[in-house]
């Protein structure tokens, strides 16, 4: 089976930018083997154009490699064995954005199972249909890995981490004789780990010639379904079409990862070989950027936070002990609505049972079923309030000035995960999730989205709430005894930590980047 994809967590930190000049019609082991006039012509004809792109999906990056780190693009090596690694690299005969590509360097003695370097592109917000399409070059000559056949070109991430799916070169007979472009899915959690040949046409990879591969990419429509879809193209010839992939129970795909690994573990070099890409393209179904938001339902706010006060927000000081307190912050990586960012200060000393501020949203008529979300994001290192184990991140005042309910960061000791906690009269309790509990990862942004409905009656309890972290559903509780007063009024991002009795002994922070409210007609 194939290795998995290098963690970058693993990268080493040395980048090196190397701009080597091209030497025309050479076959040099640094330069471009020359592509012939006809075969230049033909594959020039197909440049600019990514031709079975489906309908529909909205561009994401057109990456021309100018840099290594641009555009959200980012590059590093990995494994430097001899002089191998990653770097920007002169190609004029290059199809669509000459003369700068990604070289890719194995040289003589570079180990099987990692790669020279790795260029990644991270989506704010995981998908769930991808078009991930590039013009890459293996050279010639090429050694394969002979106990697997494994050349592995590109991959894509799945949001969970325990998954992913990649392109490769593979080698049928381990001779270095015929190559073909074929996929293999790793996904454990599901039982998908198998590689993919090419079920419709087979075309043989020409070594030291650059091929347009287009790959398409879709989960399946229910967790753990067996009807996704992988489907690539070599140089515009569809090769092969699976229908049948059981895609893990996430979020989606978040990462496209140009990190060329070499077969596996126990054989070496014993060449100097290349990759080269030129220009990535990316696209994906123009989904809705709050995917749980109930069909019908109206938009009441949707508020960027390019200001404390603005738009019927409003922002106020609580505690402001040491330093804390609630500002505006730039943070140009913010997930939707950068630069502008809402900033709660814990300093240290700050007391448990407060809140830092207050950031607030008043409606002018109560609601009794509403969707509440907004991108969230806890400092790390971030202190537990230990006796309640409750970080709050957001309040649904209701009408009647007696009544709450809350969703928090929770720590039992085992970990952060979202819970919920009503505070309604006969109705105080903590919510776990009940559905999947993902733990949250301190110091990421996270998308939290959360639907709440008011019981029939006050004693009825039939009152709903259900909340996402990262599109995933954690909690859908059907039982709620909700008050007797017309509703929910008031929106709040006031981000209490815990009870009273602790005191912050360092200084942490919470984040947020953008709020959208709606409700039911």
């Amino acid at each position: 089976m194939a290795t998995h994809p290098v963690s970058r967590a693993l990268i080493t930190s040395g980048v090196v930018l190397a701009l080597t000049t091209l030497t025309l019609g050479g076959c040099g082991r640094d330069g471009a083997t020359a592509v012939s006039p006809a075969n230049r012509s033909a594959r020039l004809a197909m440049s600019g154009s990514w031709p079975n792109e489906p309908a529909g999906l909205t561009v994401l990056s057109d990456e021309a490699f100018d840099g290594l780190n641009e555009n959200g693009w980012q590059g590093a090596d990995r494994d430097v064995t001899n002089g191998s690694g990653l770097s920007v690299f002169q190609d004029a005969s290059a199809p669509v954005s000459p003369p700068n590509v990604l070289q890719f360097k194995y040289a003589a003695g570079f180990p099987g199972g990692v790669e020279p370097g790795v260029e990644w592109y991270d989506l704010a917000a995981p998908v769930k249909e991808t078009y991930f399409a590039f013009w890459w070059k293996p050279s010639k000559p090429w050694q394969t890995h002979m106990a697997s056949g494994v050349n592995k070109m590109a991959f894509l991430l799945t949001k969970c981490d325990c998954a992913d799916i990649y392109i490769m070169m593979f080698n049928t007979d381990s001779t270095d004789s015929t190559y073909t472009v074929q996929a293999e899915t790793e996904i454990p959690t599901t039982g998908d780990v198998r590689r993919l040949p090419p079920n419709v046409a087979a075309t043989p990879v020409t070594l030291g010639a650059w091929h347009l591969i287009e790959w398409y990419v879709k989960y399946s429509t229910t967790a753990n379904g067996s009807d996704g879809i992988a489907s690539w193209w070599l140089d515009g010839v569809l090769q092969g079409n699976y229908t049948d992939l059981r895609t893990p129970n996430d979020a989606g795909l978040y990462e496209y990862q140009l990190a060329p690994t070499w077969g596996g573990t126990g054989e070496t070099k014993g060449e100097q070989d290349f990759y080269w890409y030129d220009h990535a393209h990316i696209s994906v179904t123009p989904a809705s950027r709050w995917p749980n938001e109930p069909a019908g339902f109206s938009v009441v706010t949707d508020e960027p936070f390019d200001a404390l006060n603005e738009n019927g927000w409003q922002g106020q000081q609580r505690d402001v002990i040491n330093g804390s307190g609630l500002s505006l912050l730039p943070d140009q990586p913010a997930p939707f609505s950068p630069p502008n960012v809402l900033q709660f200060r814990y300093a240290n000393g700050f007391p448990g049972g407060d809140t830092p501020g207050v950031e607030f949203y008043d409606l002018p008529a109560p609601t009794k079923e509403t969707y509440f979300a907004f991108w969230w994001k806890p400092s790390d290192p971030w202190q537990n309030e230990v006796s309640s184990g409750a970080n709050k991140m957001a309040y649904l005042m209701t009408m009647c000035n007696c009544a709450d309910i809350n969703i928090i960061m929770f720590n039992a000791g085992t970990g952060y995960t979202v819970q919920v906690q009503t505070e309604f009269p006969g109705d105080g309790r903590r919510l776990a999730p009940n559905v999947t509990a993902t733990p949250v990862t301190l110091g990421t942004w996270h998308l939290i989205e959360w639907y709440v409905k008011y019981s029939t009656t006050n004693s009825s309890g039939d009152g709903i709430t259900q909340w996402w972290l990262d599109g995933v559903l954690q909690g859908n509780y059907t039982d709620l005894h909700t008050p007797s007063d017309a509703g929910f009024y008031e929106y709040q991002l006031a981000p209490t930590w815990g009870g009273g009795g602790a005191t912050k002994t360092e200084t942490d922070f919470y984040w947020y980047d953008h709020a959208h409210v709606s409700q039911r007609p």
